[in-house]
């Protein structure tokens, strides 16, 4: 069983779910170099519920969410496809899953391309604005990685002097934007609509037109404790999906920035909200941790770091080293240990026997 559901490539995945959806209606979309997003779709008579499953948003936590949608064909979909419709969306970033990176073939964070003004600067306050443009060479160095070490205590030394420098608060402000304004740093936002952006754009509003109620779970990886998933939200916290997804997710927090103004992060979710023809819209995204069990905040600065290098190598050199960073992107958002595999199993289950069963008591 764990073979069927575990794939070790974009290619890989590709092919699993082409032959686990091939009873339902299949569509494909090119995006780059004859990498597609995959679409799998059941509508049922009676448009009530329309459950949607997203994977891939971050091309190389696209390994995960591939496992998240076999699994739940495989054990799921016979159980529940006379009372509500299904949408799969594999891999809206397939250049990115293909390469093991995080990002898409024009270097643009999907999450962050999912807003109406791409240049954020103006949304924040004057200190963190300058520790993003001063500290632009700390999140995307303009130079080669040759020595590992001088690296790691230029990266310290950067990452304390910032934080002294700008206070502790507006350091990582500046630091979850990710630099989204220039275009060779790891979270760059883009100056337009993504290919990607638009085909889920196109996918969303064609699929829900006359369900009452569409549901959202979209699948990432990495930022949470080593066998421990989140849960994360913006649906409106007075509405009746928002006490559903509580009742599935006990620790449930709700995504965005407060006192910005705006997701500065981005995110397909509030997006989903806007564009969505259902009455009804509720969304969650959930993160399976990948590293250091004991510790989110270590995770965080784990995957923060090894971003900033895979994105150096990528665009300064030297690159023969690419492939080196490339493996450990891989490793990091999807552990190879059969441990691992048996935590996804168990909490994929847990999620979705929750989520039938609320969607069940939701309709008495």
């Amino acid at each position: 069983m764990l073979k069927k559901i575990f794939v070790n490539s974009y290619l890989e995945a590709r092919k699993e779910f082409k032959k686990e959806t091939k009873n339902l209606k299949q569509s494909s979309y090119n995006v780059v170099d004859n990498l597609t997003v995959d679409v799998a779709e059941h509508h049922p008579k009676k448009k009530d519920t329309l459950l949607i499953i997203q994977s891939g948003v971050h091309g190389v936590e696209g390994y995960v969410g591939s496992f998240f949608q076999l699994y739940f064909m495989k054990n799921y979909f016979n159980k529940i496809k006379k009372k509500m419709g299904v949408l799969l969306i594999h891999s809206l970033n397939p250049y990115g899953y293909y390469h093991n990176r995080r990002v898409n073939e024009n270097n643009v964070d999907l999450n962050r391309n999912f807003i109406d003004v791409f240049d954020h600067e103006e949304f924040v306050n004057k200190r963190v604005a300058s520790c993003m443009r001063n500290s632009c060479s700390f999140i995307a160095p303009k130079r080669q990685r040759k020595y590992p070490l001088v690296e790691i205590v230029f990266f310290w030394f950067k990452l304390i002097y910032t934080t002294i420098k700008y206070g502790l608060n507006n350091a990582v402000k500046a630091g979850s934007f990710g630099q989204t304004k220039w275009s060779k740093c790891v979270c760059f936002a883009g100056k337009k609509k993504e290919m990607s952006n638009k085909i889920f754009t196109e996918i969303i509003r064609n699929s829900t037109k006359g369900y009452k109620r569409a549901i959202l779970v979209d699948i990432h990886s990495g930022t949470a404790k080593k066998f421990h998933y989140r849960g994360f939200t913006s649906t409106p916290g007075n509405t009746e999906g928002f006490q559903l997804l509580k009742g599935i997710f006990y620790d449930l927090q709700k995504d965005g920035r407060q006192g910005m103004g705006i997701d500065i992060r981005g995110s397909a979710a509030p997006y989903f909200h806007k564009i969505s023809k259902a009455k009804e819209n509720v969304d969650v995204s959930i993160e399976f941790g990948t590293i250091l069990k004991y510790s989110t905040l270590l995770s965080i600065q784990y995957l923060s770091h090894l971003l900033v290098k895979e994105n150096q190598v990528t665009h300064q050199g030297p690159k023969y080293k690419i492939p080196k960073y490339r493996k450990l992107m891989k490793r990091a958002y999807f552990p190879d240990s059969r441990k691992y595999r048996k935590f996804l199993i168990k909490s994929s289950r847990k999620i979705l026997d929750r989520l039938l069963l609320k969607l069940e008591e939701s309709k008495r």
